[in-house]
C-alpha cells in the first residue's frame, strides 16, 4: 500500500508498506514493543503516529501535528511526536488491518 511518510523535519516521502507491523517499525525506528495510534481525519484519511506515553522523548512532528489539528483529529493543545504515516486510502488500510489480524 502506498502511503506518505511525514518526518519530524517536515519532509515527506512516498513509501510502500505491506503490513501494520512494517508501519510500526517505521514509526518507532524498529522499536518493536510499542503500539501506534490511529488518528482519523475528517477527509477519511488516517495518520498513524506514536502512542502517547509519559516516557516519550521523540521530537515533535509539527507538520503532522498541524495536519491533524486542521483535520480535527486532535485538539489544538495536543501534538504528534516522531515520524508519522499518512494513509489516504482507508479501504486499503482496512484490508491491511484484516491481513495482519
Amino acid at each position: 500500500m502506498k502511503v506518505i511518510l511525514i518526518k519530524t523535519d517536515g519532509s515527506t516521502k512516498g513509501i510502500k508498506i505491506n503490513s501494520l507491523e512494517e508501519a510500526r517499525q517505521i514509526i518507532y525506528d524498529f522499536d518493536y514493543d510499542r503500539d501506534f495510534q490511529e488518528l482519523k481525519l475528517i477527509d477519511d484519511c488516517i495518520i498513524l503516529a506514536q502512542e502517547k506515553t509519559g516516557n516519550t522523548f521523540s521530537e515533535v512532528n509539527q507538520y503532522a501535528t498541524d495536519l491533524a489539528i486542521e483535520m480535527m483529529a486532535i485538539s489544538p493543545s495536543d501534538y504528534i511526536t516522531g515520524d508519522a504515516i499518512l494513509i489516504e486510502d482507508t479501504d486499503e488500510f482496512e484490508i491491511l488491518r484484516e491481513n495482519d489480524a
